[in-house]
C-alpha cells in the first residue's frame, strides 16, 4: 500500500494540526450550547466529569500518537484498529467514524444556520423579500448552513493549507471573545468558588454521572482530526503533537469555561439559558454592541467546525478507497490543489 497517493503535498506543520483540531473540537460551541445540558446531568460538578472524561481521551490520544509513528496513515483509527485487532473491527471503526461526522455535520449546520440568523436579527435584519428570517425555523435553518457548509467545502478543496488559515485567524477571535468574557464573569461573578466542583464523587447518582460522563466525552469529539493530515504534515510527530497541544488547550478552556459560568450563574439560572448561555452571558455582563461579540464567535466557531469536518472525513474515504473498502473514485485527489477531489 502507498504511503502517500500521487499530488497529496505535505505542507503542514504543528501549528497546523493544532487549527484543524481546535477547529473540529468546537470548543466555543460546546461551551455555549452545551454547558447547560451538562449540568442539568451532573449539577455543578460539570468541570469533576470533564476532568474524568479528558483521561480515557488522553490515553487514546497516546496511542494514536504511537501508532502513527509506526505507520503513518491518513486513516487513523481505521487502519490501526484494523492492523492491531482485525481487519472487520478497522471496518466498523472507519464506518463508525463516518457515519459519526456526517451526523454531526447535520446537527452543526442546522445549529450554523441558526446561530447565522440570530446574528442577522441582532443586525436588525428580519425578513428578506416577506420571508421571515426565524433562527427558531429548522427547515431555514438547515438551508441556511447547508450554503455555509457548501462555501467551507470550497475553501477546503482548494488546498487544507488555506484552510487552516482561515480556522486559524477564526480560533484567534473566538478565544479571545471567550476567555475575555468568561475571565470578566471569573473576576466579578457572584458565586463563590468551591472545590466540590471538582470531585466527581460529588455527582448525586450513578445514573447523572453516567450521562454526563457520556456529554463530557462528546465535548471532545474531534481531537484527532489533527491525525486526518499526518500524510501531509512535514515530520511524522508533527500530527501528534498537535493533537496534544490541541487536546490540553481544550481541557483548559472547558474548565475555564465552566467554573466561569458556574461563577457569574446560579445553577437554575444555567439550567433555564440552556444553550443560550454563552450569548446570555455576554448580554449579563456587557452592552450592545459587545454584548453580541459571544454570539459573533460562537458563529465562528461552528463555520471552523464545519470546515475542519470536511477534512478528516475527505482523508477518511481517501484511506478506505485505497485499500479498496471503498469505491476507487474516492482515492482521487486534485492535481491542481493536492487534496482529496472527490471526498471533498
Amino acid at each position: 500500500m502507498r504511503s502517500e497517493p500521487p499530488g497529496l503535498r505535505r505542507s503542514l506543520g504543528v501549528v497546523d494540526g493544532i487549527a484543524i483540531a481546535a477547529s473540529s473540537t468546537a470548543a466555543t460551541t460546546s461551551i455555549g450550547i452545551g454547558m447547560g445540558s451538562l449540568a442539568a446531568t451532573v449539577g455543578p460538578q460539570a468541570p469533576a466529569i470533564l476532568l474524568v472524561a479528558f483521561l480515557p481521551i488522553l490515553g487514546i490520544a497516546m496511542a494514536y500518537a504511537r501508532l502513527n509513528r509506526h505507520e503513518r496513515n491518513m486513516g487513523s483509527g481505521y487502519v490501526w484498529v484494523g492492523r492491531s485487532l482485525g481487519p472487520w473491527l478497522g471496518f466498523l471503526t472507519g464506518w463508525v467514524t463516518l457515519v459519526g461526522t456526517l451526523i454531526f455535520m447535520a446537527y452543526t449546520s442546522a445549529v450554523t444556520g441558526s446561530v447565522f440568523l440570530q446574528f442577522a436579527n441582532k443586525a436588525q435584519l428580519h425578513a428578506i423579500g416577506g420571508l421571515r428570517l426565524d433562527p427558531n425555523s429548522t427547515a431555514l435553518s438547515t438551508l441556511v448552513g447547508l450554503v455555509v457548509l457548501a462555501a467551507v467545502t470550497v475553501t477546503a478543496v482548494t488546498g487544507v493549507r488555506k484552510a487552516t488559515r482561515l480556522q486559524a485567524w477564526l480560533l484567534v477571535f473566538e478565544y479571545t471573545v471567550l476567555l475575555g468574557f468568561c475571565g470578566w464573569a471569573m473576576a466579578t461573578g457572584a458565586h463563590g468558588f468551591s472545590w466540590s466542583w471538582l470531585n466527581p464523587f460529588a455527582v448525586h447518582d450513578a445514573t447523572g454521572f453516567a450521562q454526563g460522563l457520556v456529554l463530557a466525552v462528546f465535548f471532545f469529539w474531534g481531537w484527532d482530526a489533527a491525525f486526518s493530515v499526518t500524510e501531509e504534515t512535514h515530520d511524522v510527530g508533527d500530527a501528534g503533537r498537535g493533537g496534544f497541544i490541541a487536546l490540553f488547550t481544550m481541557l483548559a478552556l472547558f474548565l475555564f469555561g465552566s467554573v466561569a459560568f458556574q461563577r457569574e450563574m446560579s445553577l437554575p439560572e444555567l439550567l433555564e439559558q440552556g444553550p443560550q448561555a454563552l450569548t446570555y452571558l455576554g448580554a449579563k455582563l456587557a452592552d450592545e454592541p459587545w454584548a453580541s461579540l459571544p454570539l459573533l464567535a460562537l458563529l465562528f466557531s461552528a463555520v471552523a467546525s464545519l470546515q475542519s469536518s470536511v477534512i478528516p472525513t475527505a482523508r477518511g474515504l481517501l484511506a478506505m478507497g485505497r485499500d479498496r473498502t471503498m469505491g476507487q473514485v474516492w482515492t482521487r485527489v486534485s492535481p491542481r490543489y493536492g487534496s482529496p477531489a472527490v471526498g471533498t
